[in-house]
């Protein structure tokens, strides 16, 4: 027998789930702000703003003429993935992989959630049914129950008719 049971198998998805789902989620952040930032470029003016070229990876946009790149292409390119160059595919094939992991552990984890909580409720259900006597026909007495007495006992119980009380 492994020395992993299926016990021990259980915690890493919802880890794996939780760390992938963060790390999309930084990335998702800043697709929105790129966003909203491209939307507004005219408004707030990025057009005429510039981004020396000191700031950005060597290898950007080497067909610009001059020190400097305008804003707005720039928010452009890191919304888009073109600012990391040739790396930029990869970089979005990587954040695609991991939010498809994301979501599969995510369903993995709702349908074990949804699984455990049916086998909950039918073991409560069938719990409930067995704590009735039974009658001669084999169906639950509504009038009698067996109660826990939390000592390993269960005396039966009969109820009052409902014209006694």
């Amino acid at each position: 027998m492994s020395s992993l049971t299926r016990h021990d198998k259980g915690p890493w998805m919802p880890r794996v789930h939780l760390w992938l789902g963060v790390s999309v989620g930084l990335y998702f952040l800043g697709l929105a702000l790129t966003g909203i930032v491209l939307n507004h470029r005219t408004d707030w003016g990025l057009e005429e703003k510039t981004v020396s070229h000191r700031f950005l990876p060597s290898q950007y946009r080497p067909m610009d003429e001059g020190e400097r790149t305008r804003l707005d292409i720039v928010i452009a390119d890191l919304h888009s993935g073109l600012l990391f160059g040739k790396y930029g595919p990869a970089v979005n094939d990587v954040i695609a992989l991991i939010l498809v992991t994301s979501t599969l552990t995510g369903f993995a984890l709702a349908w074990k959630r949804a699984r455990k909580r049916d086998m909950f409720s039918l073991a409560s259900r069938e719990r409930h049914e067995s704590s009735f006597c039974r009658t001669s026909e084999g169906t639950p007495d509504p009038k009698q129950l067996r109660v826990n007495t939390f000592n390993g006992t269960w005396p039966k119980v009969s109820l009052p008719d409902s014209e006694e009380e």
